[in-house]
């Protein structure tokens, strides 16, 4: 069989052109971000202090050194919205932007001797999660101070983490363009929490099904339990309106003294709460995604890596009673 063996003779060096993304800078995939994120000019000058004029000049820029158009005026209104190749450099900026803030939180733990970790938890799990990780979080790093932010909305909480204003989140699931790195926790189950004093909601064998459109409601303020009323009405269960909207800590006080009954994650009723009765809404409703999400690019991260596991750790002993209190 006949072999040829060449011998390699490395090429003279010359001096490459510089790419075109040497002349992409920071500012520039911020802008873009923001134009994205607010959907307009306006909005994201606001959001970033720069005029608008200079946010177009910075996404001219880009256009022009990538060679490609990223954005285009919605007819008759001063609204944006990102190209096939916009959304497809999102994808990357919103990474690239996540490790500039990564570097800048991991300079300013450098340099701060005084050690904090952030966290961001979903109003409806710190109650039953939260004691279960911090005592012996806190045992096992005494010098570190913990701050410990509630939300409401997923959404503020995926938006405060990616901002470098948390260092950890539980509560719902980031988008999935999301820059932030995740970890699906186990879900929490829905009930219908009722006054015990009503006695239609002790009777043998009675069913949330059978209550849901005969019981009047407090509504907690809360877009996840909102999804979640629109699937039992997607199931052909009608919901009456809501007498009391209330934020979603304020509804089982509420429910407890007989104000209405309640749709909420199972977590939110206190353990032991004799005067709430809860009702599973299981094959009903699906039970609520949770997950725990921190900045994956962070190099000095060594108490978010211990959090996430603790968390991680406790959850499942946190949803099983609840499963069976429910």
């Amino acid at each position: 069989m006949p072999v040829t063996v060449t011998s390699f003779a490395p090429a003279q060096r010359r001096a490459a052109p510089p790419p075109a993304w040497a002349g992409v800078q920071h500012r520039h995939l911020a802008s873009l971000s923001a134009i994205a994120r607010e959907g307009s000019f306006r909005g994201a000058a606001r959001t970033l202090g720069y005029s608008q004029s200079a946010l177009s000049q910075h996404v001219a820029h880009l256009e022009r050194v990538l060679g490609v158009s990223l954005l285009a005026r919605r007819r008759g209104s001063a609204e944006v919205e990102l190209t096939a190749a916009g959304e497809l450099l999102l994808d990357h900026v919103d990474g690239i932007l996540a490790v500039y803030r990564a570097a800048e939180a991991d300079l300013d733990a450098l340099a701060s001797r005084a050690r904090r970790v952030r966290i961001g938890v979903g109003e409806a799990l710190a109650p039953t999660l939260l004691p279960r990780v911090l005592p012996a979080f806190a045992a096992a790093h005494p010098d570190v101070a913990i701050d410990i932010t509630h939300f409401r909305c997923g959404a503020d909480l995926a938006a405060a983490l990616a901002d470098g204003r948390l260092d950890i989140g539980i509560g719902d699931p980031p988008e999935r363009r999301s820059s932030l790195a995740t970890r699906p926790l186990a879900p929490e189950p829905y009930v219908l929490a009722a006054p015990a004093a009503w006695p239609v909601v002790r009777a043998p064998g009675v069913r949330a099904a059978d209550l849901l459109e005969h019981l009047p409601l407090v509504r907690a303020d809360d877009p996840a339990i909102a999804l979640a009323e629109r699937e039992l009405r997607a199931r052909g269960l009608p919901l009456p309106a809501a007498g009391k909207v209330a934020p979603p800590s304020a509804v089982p006080p509420l429910v407890a003294c007989g104000a209405g009954a309640a749709i909420l994650p199972a977590g939110l009723v206190p353990a032991g709460e004799e005067r709430i009765v809860r009702l599973p809404l299981d094959g009903l409703v699906s039970p609520r995604a949770v997950a725990v999400a921190w900045r994956g690019e962070r190099r000095a991260a060594a108490l978010v890596t211990d959090l996430v596991a603790r968390v991680s750790a406790a959850r499942p002993a946190v949803t099983a009673p609840l499963r069976a209190a429910a």
